[in-house]
């Protein structure tokens, strides 16, 4: 190889570059994150991949469109408009990745979205707190990836599988939604709505619910999940984080219009105790848990 080709920087180079954005908490982070996975659309990665991996490979890899998902998924931003804008730019990236892995004539592999890809999309949704599609579209995610790993060849080596980490996502994105109705309900029932309502109270107030139904579902997780680690599904566990996040959707919505809301979150906390006390090491009540009710 001659000199410039050694100076020239490859795929590791670039998705290094894209690593350390990735950590910081700078407000540019997306922007430059987004400059350099524009520059790396055009370069021919095949001749200098020191790694001996993806040798026909052009362009980002799966690990680079990563790299960028994870920043956009750290809330950077001090408003809302910035979290709303991460999270429909990590949207649109995952719709890119599969366009291009379902494109190629053989299935494109080093651009297919893995597990990790939808979770940091998920958790950019999580984000937009005054968002009320925020756990649809978080389940939708969700769906399509067991949709994914369901119909793979071997659903059990499945670059897309969901995992403990995605379920607890979903948790908390209900969470977080059964937190605004909570908060939005009793607004509505101290104070009648008037034409000085701000935009985004009058979503959360059209939807005129308490909360308790968006917990139900994910208490409803929960269970599911204890379901697929029965059925011998080694990458989902409930664990402690899980049902900590059910406890904590609980807690979001106690106030005087819901009073048995911090009873439901102890009900959790002693189903944590009695499966603790039987045996089980995954779920272990700590200082969060009892913090929270």
């Amino acid at each position: 190889a001659s000199d410039d080709q050694k100076m020239k920087p490859n795929l590791e180079s670039y998705n290094a570059v894209l690593k350390a954005w990735s950590r910081s908490r700078e407000k540019i982070a997306l922007v430059r994150s987004e400059r350099w996975l524009g520059e790396m659309m055009d370069q021919d990665f095949s001749s200098n991949d020191s790694s001996g991996a993806n040798k026909a490979a052009k362009g980002p890899n799966t690990d680079s469109y990563n790299f960028v998902l994870f920043t956009c998924s750290k809330g950077l931003g001090k408003n809302e408009k910035d979290h709303v804008e991460n999270a429909l730019r990590a949207e649109q990236i995952l719709g890119d990745m599969t366009a291009q892995f379902e494109s190629s004539s053989c299935g494109d592999d080093h651009v297919r979205p893995n597990t990790e890809s939808f979770n940091r999309v998920m958790i950019a949704l999580t984000k937009c707190r005054t968002d009320p599609t925020v756990a649809v579209r978080v389940m939708e995610l969700l769906r399509s990836m067991e949709h994914i790993q369901r119909t793979s060849e071997d659903p059990d080596s499945s670059v897309v599988r969901p995992n403990t980490a995605s379920y607890c996502i979903a948790i908390n994105a209900w969470g977080l939604v059964a937190q605004q109705m909570a908060v939005s309900r009793l607004k509505q029932k101290r104070k009648p709505r008037n034409r000085g309502s701000d935009d985004v109270n009058e979503r959360w107030l059209s939807l005129s619910n308490d909360g308790c139904d968006e917990v139900g579902k994910a208490e409803a997780i929960l269970e599911y999940m204890h379901d697929l680690q029965d059925a011998g599904n080694s990458d989902v566990v409930p664990d402690t984080i899980a049902y900590n996040s059910v406890i904590g959707a609980w807690s979001k919505t106690a106030n005087v219009e819901n009073a048995d809301a911090p009873l439901r979150a102890e009900r959790i906390l002693r189903q944590m105790i009695n499966l603790h006390d039987s045996g089980n090491e995954n779920v272990s009540p700590n200082h969060i848990s009892f913090n929270t009710i």
